[in-house]
C-alpha cells in the first residue's frame, strides 16, 4: 500500500463507488435498464449471470497469472479496471 495505482496510460485512478454490486453473487445483481426498469426476463438474468461467472474466472486466472510471473497485484488489478472502463458498446440502448 501506499503507492497510488495506475493504468496503463499512467494515470492514477479513481473509485466510483460501485465495487460492491458483484459481491460474492453475481445472480443478487439486479440489472436495470438505462431508463431504470428492472430487467425481469430470466433467460437475459441468466445469460448476465453466465457471463459474469466467466469473465470473473478470466480475470481469477489472469491475476493469479500476473502475481506469479512477478507483476505488481495493485497495478494489475487497476489496468483490469481501466479496461472495463473504456470499453464501447457497437449497439444503441434498445427504446
Amino acid at each position: 500500500m501506499g503507492h497510488s495505482i495506475k493504468g496503463v496510460n499512467g494515470k492514477k485512478l479513481g473509485t466510483n463507488g460501485l465495487g460492491m454490486l458483484m459481491a460474492t453473487d453475481p445472480g443478487k445483481i439486479i440489472w436495470r435498464s438505462p431508463t431504470g426498469e428492472i430487467i425481469s426476463c430470466v433467460e437475459k438474468n441468466k445469460v448476465m449471470q453466465e457471463n459474469l461467472v466467466e469473465i470473473r474466472q478470466i480475470c481469477q486466472d489472469a491475476l493469479e497469472d500476473a502475481v506469479l510471473m512477478g507483476c505488481d497485484e495493485q497495478q494489475v488489478r487497476a489496468v483490469f479496471a481501466e479496461l472495463i472502463a473504456n470499453l464501447e458498446s457497437e449497439y444503441r440502448p434498445l427504446p
